[in-house]
């Protein structure tokens, strides 16, 4: 999504208690404030109720979010459903009963802090739960509402449930097992062993190893993997894409439909007729001369990730050495932050009214636009697109950066297309659909063909040049192609 802004800041993320993404959309404007009370605090632990509300798809709709804290030392929490459909926590050997419905209309926000916990969600807890393990060797299980887990320093042991989950190791040598649900599964430092898990056919698992030396196994369903930088194992299961990355990898196999992106120098066990596209990953500075990231250690990082995952990808590839050129030619910089939402700002110059400005990033009578010399891109990093229909299409949230550093391109050399492309939905009705995300996702446009290369050997497109949209790369990961800007 892109938007003009008179402010070069993007808003503060929504938030669960601890500083994560609250799942859902931004607080209505005319909502009353939330209301928070304390109905726990004693030496074993302080629970905090907060009650407020949201514009969902369908409408306004009401959150409870329990926030749980524990002292330092080796905690035990277990959330468990109760006779009255409530929820109940035992927590170090204490119950506790939770003013909560069990449904995806209550968050749990749990903080174990410094020592060896063990958290566990029952399977039949329905409540979107988020995690933090903290410091200490902890073991993590999540139940069967949507989850955000957080091991924090240490040697963890983490496992998913049964919904759309999102696991981060942190630093240690974590040990990572998604459930029956999708899964986005990030090692951090540390050798880390990381497990899809099985489910059905129609689960998609995207696990990225992160720095050192990683075990990879593939699950039920599709498999996109990625080594990272160290010297990792990779065992495919199911359908898989894999990346090396950097480093010495091996890659073990039995499927010829899998697909690996990957170095001569990689050993390979795999069967006659798999696909090997050669793919040296980049410099590990690509990309920075034109990218800054702000936000905190943890978000840095988890964006550092995701653009060690763009340099070895042979699409990606051209987007980054794309901004770089743009940053080299004329300074340009791309500015990521943290927000709920993902969207592309160009801001006008400070000083001039919005109204007043002649926006340098849109390409008029076939003419490119002076390109904007600064644009920003706020970032939802663990809440991926999902399809809540039968074809339950999963992307992980790397597609949707890869999106916005599409406009961010078109923004930094005048190539953006205005107005709008008719298009005919599945029910037969008619829309309009902006040209600016069209050609960000690799769908014609209505738009006159542009040449966007300058290169006269190359025919004039209507849509952006294929490696720097959003299909190309949903192509080269094995993901459904995006028809329209309105589906997933």
């Amino acid at each position: 999504m892109q938007t003009s802004s008179v402010a070069p800041k993007a808003p503060e993320p929504n938030a669960l208690p601890g500083g994560s993404p609250a799942p859902g959309a931004p607080a209505l404007i005319n909502s009353p404030p939330p209301q928070t009370s304390k109905i726990v605090s004693d030496k074993n632990v302080d629970i905090t109720l907060t009650t407020t509300s949201y514009q969902g798809e369908s409408g306004k709709k009401n959150v409870t979010i329990l926030k749980i804290d524990t002292a330092d030392g080796a905690d035990d929490i277990h959330i468990s459903k109760g006779e009255r459909g409530q929820l109940n926590a035992v927590i170090n050997g204490k119950s506790y009963l939770l003013p909560a419905a069990n449904s995806d209309a209550t968050a749990i926000a749990i903080r174990a802090n410094k020592g060896d916990d063990t958290v566990r969600i029952d399977p039949d807890v329905m409540a979107y739960t988020l995690i933090h393990g903290g410091e200490g060797n902890d073991h993590i299980q999540t139940g069967g509402g949507k989850s955000q887990v957080y091991g924090g320093a240490g040697n963890d042991i983490i496992q998913l449930g049964s919904a759309s989950s999102y696991a981060g190791g942190d630093d240690g040598d974590d040990t990572m097992m998604g459930g029956t649900g999708n899964n986005t599964m990030y090692g951090g430092n540390g050798n880390d062993r990381m497990y899809a898990g099985y489910g059905p056919d129609s689960k998609t698992s995207y696990m990225d190893g992160g720095n050192d030396d990683d075990l990879m196994h593939g699950g039920s369903g599709h498999n996109i993997m990625h080594g990272g930088k160290g010297d990792d194992q990779i065992n495919a299961y199911g359908r898989s894409h894999i990346y090396t990355g950097r480093g010495q990898d091996s890659v073990y196999s039995n499927s010829s439909d899998d697909v690996v992106y990957g170095k001569r120098s990689d050993h390979l066990g795999l069967p006659f007729g798999f696909k090997f596209i050669e793919t040296v990953p980049l410099p590990e500075n690509a990309g920075r001369k034109a990218i800054d990231i702000e936000g905190s250690p943890a978000f840095k990082q988890r964006v550092e990730d995701d653009l060690e995952f763009y340099r070895g990808s042979p699409n990606s590839q051209h987007m980054l050495n794309e901004l770089d050129a743009a940053a080299e030619r004329s300074g340009v910089k791309v500015t990521i932050m943290q927000d709920i939402t993902d969207t592309h700002i160009v801001v006008p110059p400070e000083g001039v009214p919005l109204e007043e400005w002649q926006d340098p990033t849109i390409i008029r009578d076939g003419v490119r636009g002076a390109g904007t010399t600064e644009s920003f891109v706020t970032y939802n990093p663990v809440i991926p697109r999902e399809a809540s229909d039968e074809s339950r299409v999963f992307l992980p949230t790397t597609t949707t950066l890869y999106h916005e550093l599409g406009h961010a391109y078109n923004a930094a050399t005048g190539s953006t297309f205005l107005g709008n492309t008719e298009i005919i939905r599945p029910d037969g009705t008619r829309t309009q659909e902006p040209n600016d995300e069209r050609q960000v996702v690799g769908l014609e446009t209505a738009s006159p063909p542009f040449d966007f290369d300058n290169d006269p050997a190359t025919a004039p497109t209507t849509s952006n040049p294929y490696p720097l949209t959003e299909n190309a790369l949903r192509e080269e990961m094995g993901l459904p192609l995006r028809k329209s800007y309105g589906s997933l």
